[in-house]
This record gives C-alpha cells, structure tokens and sequence, in this order.
C-alpha cells in the first residue's frame, strides 16, 4: 500500500520540498558564516607595566602573571634564576617577554 502511496505523489511536489529546504539551508548557511567576526583577541589588547630591577626571571613571570591572565608553564631544565632588569609601560606581551628573554636561552 505504502509502494502504491509513493507513486502516487507527483514528482512536481517533490521538487518544490526540495527547493524548500534548500533555500532554508541556504540562508541558515549565510547566517552562519555571516556571524563569525574576527575581534581582537585578549593577547591583542592587553598592555602590560612591568618594572624590576636585578630580579630573577621566575618573579618577573609572577608579577605578569599577577597582573594578567596569562599562565607561564616550563619544563625541563629552565634557569630561570638569571637577574634581569626590565622597564616596560602599557606593552603588549609580546613586547615585554622579549625584553625579558633577552640575553638568555629561553624561548617561547
């Protein structure tokens, strides 16, 4: 009976289901894709002050970390005993690791 109910549908309506929910996929398509905005991300907008004079680097990394979100993890054998000195007013982390790093074996 369901073979006989099948058969009996015309192909023309078919067609316009199909159309359907194309265009429904469509437009859920464009939504989607429409909605995804790049913004700057925290790493982009966050300024860092940071001053220490003759200090290791492990407290320099504290006092980042204190004063951000940002978590420094090592593994390894990492001096991170050597005395640094650093000056840095409202500069993006990047900025201020460098300055940091500088003169050591350290990446990141």
């Amino acid at each position: 009976m369901k073979k006989n109910e099948l058969k009996a549908t015309p192909l023309g309506v078919f067609f316009i289901k199909l159309l359907i929910v194309m265009k429904l996929s469509v437009l859920l398509l464009c939504l989607s894709v429409f909605t995804v905005v790049a913004s700057e991300t925290y790493s982009q907008t966050t300024k860092l002050s940071v001053l220490a004079q003759n200090e290791s680097i492990d407290h320099v990394l504290r006092k980042i970390e204190d004063q951000s979100q940002y978590r420094f993890f090592y593994a390894g054998t990492v001096n991170t005993n050597q005395k640094v000195t650093i000056n840095s007013q409202n500069e993006d982390i990047e900025t201020v690791l460098t300055q940091v790093l500088s003169g050591t074996d350290i990446n990141y």
